[in-house]
């Protein structure tokens, strides 16, 4: 019951429902249907193994989006694209939230936004494929029609928002990334659309400002309205404003060693864990505050080598 409720919240179907606990959609619907002639014994075993996995995941995600410093700065760097029709690039470490401030600004904008992620080791065919099914074409055409029709499908009231451009030169080479980028500044030099390009510091380093390459995208480089560079840490104010919304304040001092260098996705997931860890602790004899020194037991505890 359980995992037919899950699949139904989700909008699944029987196929997609019965890969979470690896059995097929046409056993999982005679199960339902309580027409399954094999030993339950083990399939209730799989579903709840899945269960239990799903539940400790709970603990490790929060869904709270937090309008931090670098949602302002996110936020601001996109309405400029869009309303300006205009090339940016938003530069930053790793997991500091730059998607996922991005992927905020699509879900809460009443424009078209569309985002297409370079994958790793990426070829021009893949990278072509990410687009189309980002703009909505579909990723199964010939690289040739995808390419023309990912041209047609975005505008001038486009934000077309394209993350993780650093793997062009991390795993991708040299020509694929010319290949890529120039095929960039045509989409935006036909459409006009506004266009974001993220990734991280190798994306200024390795790719635009690199002797090799700044000769062959100095073009894209040109088109570029504003460079912004996010923090190398996250601010001070927003590692307070995290912990806020999870109910803990006060002084840092006895965590600073661990906060000086965390990034955004370990901060969030260890302040849910002590959130749960306090309130379910809280419910038996052993009381623990809600506070930083509960924060350091459960860094300490899951995510410190032993």
């Amino acid at each position: 019951i359980k995992l037919f409720n899950l699949g139904k919240q989700r909008g699944y179907s029987f196929d997609q429902t019965g890969a979470l606990v690896e059995y097929s959609g046409a056993t999982l619907s005679r199960l339902f249907a309580g027409k399954y002639e094999g030993a339950l014994d083990k399939v209730v075993s799989q579903i709840n193994s899945y269960l239990e996995l799903e539940a400790e995941r709970a603990k490790m995600k929060s869904d709270r989006f937090i309008e931090n410093s670098i949602w302002t700065k996110v936020n601001s760097l996109c309405n400029f694209a869009i309303t300006r029709n205009a090339i940016v690039r938003l530069v930053g470490p790793s997991q500091i939230g730059k998607t996922h401030c991005l992927k905020e600004y699509m879900r809460r904008s009443n424009k078209q936004v569309c985002y297409a992620r370079i994958p790793a080791a990426p070829t021009m065919k893949l990278a072509v494929a990410a687009f189309a099914e980002a703009v909505g074409v579909g990723s199964s055409l010939r690289v040739d029609e995808a390419r023309q029709r990912v041209a047609k499908a975005v505008g001038r009231n486009t934000l077309l928002i394209i993350d993780e451009l650093h793997e062009l030169v991390m795993s991708g080479g040299k020509g694929t990334a010319m290949k890529v980028v120039e095929w960039i500044r045509e989409i935006w030099d036909n459409s006009g659309c506004g266009m974001v390009l993220c990734g991280t510091r190798s994306l200024e380093d390795d790719l635009i400002n690199d002797a090799r390459m700044k000769g062959w995208l100095v073009q894209i480089d040109q088109r570029c309205q504003r460079v912004m560079n996010l923090p190398n840490r996250i601010p001070h104010e927003d590692i307070e404003l995290a912990a806020k919304a999870y109910g803990i304040g006060g002084s840092t001092a006895c965590v600073e060693n661990i906060l000086s260098n965390i990034r955004m996705n370990r901060l969030t997931s260890c302040l849910a864990l002590t959130a749960s860890w306090c309130a379910g602790n809280n419910k038996s004899k052993q009381k623990h505050p809600l506070n930083w020194e509960s924060f350091r037991a459960v860094y300490r505890s899951q995510f410190e080598e032993v």
